[in-house]
């Protein structure tokens, strides 16, 4: 089995507000690697690819590639990966991305990169293979703009605003029924539609990323340690507590006890 080889030349958060560009602002200059501009939010400003202007805009990914010329509009802010590789299947993958495309799994996105930032040292063996991991989920990320069928991706285009309503929703109501039809009814989709077109925007299905959404709650409600399991538990839309503990020691791998417990022993240290 091979695995991609690649070398990461540069990672992190950029913000223009904070970090000076000076004299290069709207100045070309040639691109080497691939660089890759990953936004979370909208700005006015943006960046010019080989004479055309591509805004920032939330959920999408810009890509510059070798031999383009690139120049930066500020202001913006935006998480970036700049990386250099002569592997024929990652340049092949590169080279079916469109310069913009919408990643709607940002939130992953962003985690993997504060994964990066977090690693203290980036040259011994541990903190490569750390980032080498982080990058290559990033780019398993990506295919999914690769792979989306024309149809479902116009039609995700199409639906942006409603798929986008639906992820707050589910957010905002943890503790209620978050079934498949009361989904589909907020989107004001077909079931089997909304499903189909949920499952191939997020990665996942409908019901992964609400049991997604409750662990991370439930979570944050063992680390405040106001409420007791079977409060916890309803609260995040768990039906019983025993419910709630095997489906997060199968997500998390201890019991909520367990997890609880080792989060209080490290805040003893």
């Amino acid at each position: 089995m091979n695995f991609p080889q690649f070398t990461v030349s540069r990672f992190g958060f950029y913000d223009s507000d904070v970090v000076s560009i000076g004299n290069r602002a709207g100045k070309y200059r040639s691109v080497l690697g691939y660089e890759l501009d990953f936004f979370t939010e909208d700005h006015p400003g943006g960046q010019d690819l080989d004479g055309t202007f591509y805004p920032a805009r939330r959920n999408c990914v810009v890509l510059a590639k070798p031999g383009q010329k690139r120049a930066m509009h500020p202001p913006y802010r935006c998480w970036f990966l700049n990386i250099a590789t002569q592997d024929p299947e990652l340049q092949e993958l590169f080279a079916q991305l469109p310069t913009v495309s919408t990643l709607w799994n940002m939130e992953a996105a962003v985690k993997l990169f504060q994964e990066m930032m977090d690693v203290e040292d980036g040259i011994s063996m541990e903190g490569r293979l750390r980032l080498q991991s982080c990058v290559c989920r990033l780019m398993a990320l990506l295919t999914q703009c690769r792979t989306a069928p024309d149809g479902i991706r116009s039609n995700a285009v199409r639906h942006q605003k409603t798929l986008m309503a639906v992820d707050k929703y589910i957010r905002e109501h943890l503790a209620e029924d978050l079934s498949l039809e009361v989904l589909a009814r907020v989107a004001n989709l077909d079931p089997t539609y909304f499903h189909k077109l949920f499952t191939s925007v997020y990665g996942m299905t409908p019901a992964k990323r609400v049991l997604g959404y409750r662990i991370s709650a439930a979570k944050n409600g063992l680390i405040e340690g106001k409420l007791p399991l079977d409060e916890l538990a309803a609260k995040c839309g768990f039906s019983s507590q025993a419910y709630f503990c095997y489906k997060f020691k199968k997500s998390v791998g201890s019991s909520p006890t367990r997890y609880r417990q080792i989060y209080l022993n490290r805040m003893k240290k």
